[in-house]
Order: C-alpha cells, then structure tokens, then sequence
C-alpha cells in the first residue's frame, strides 16, 4: 500500500552547493516491498563545489574527489541509495534533481 505523498520545503546552507533551496515529495509504501522514497528539486548558488553532473550514492557518492552521504531534507534520515542530477542554470545558479530512498 503506497501511503499519501507529503510534500516538503526546506533552504539551507550545504557542504557543497552552497546555499539549497528545495520543494519535494515523500513517498512510503508498505509491504509486501516497502520503501520510502524522497524526490525533489533544488537550487544551488555554487556550482564549483557541485559541479554539473551525475551522482549516485550506495550510500556515499563523489564530488571532487571527496565522498560525501545524503540526508532528507524531509526528516534527516540517511540515504541507503541516491541518485543527485545537476545541471547549469546559466545564471550561476545549478538545479539540482534528486531521487533519495531511506
């Protein structure tokens, strides 16, 4: 059973990325095969420290050569799997899409 998606917004300075702006969705299911799921959309102000790009965590992911963990902008919980999308907004800013499971 798939419960009611709750949507969520928060703004935050970030390790990378400088500062995020985001609106997203929290998805839960329950058995047979439960997961929780977040998806959402950010705003990040710098672009040399999250650079355009693909980043997938199980759970770390790469990004300068550094690793780094994902935690939900919607309860904090630690990401088992994410995937992060980033790409060039042309105005100094990058979007950041990303698909986080808990």
């Amino acid at each position: 059973m798939v419960h009611r998606p709750f949507t969520f917004t928060a703004a935050y300075e970030n390790a990378i990325g400088g500062f995020f702006t985001c609106a997203g969705e929290r998805i839960s299911k329950t058995a047979p095969k439960p997961f929780t799921k977040d998806s959402e959309d950010c705003t990040e102000t710098d672009l040399s420290t999250f650079p355009p790009g693909t980043y997938v965590g199980n759970p770390l992911f790469i990004v300068n050569d550094v690793s780094y963990g994902w935690s939900s902008d919607y309860d904090g919980s630690p990401a088992n799997q994410v995937t992060l999308i980033v790409t060039d907004n042309g105005d100094g800013t990058g979007n950041v899409d990303i698909v986080a499971y808990y």
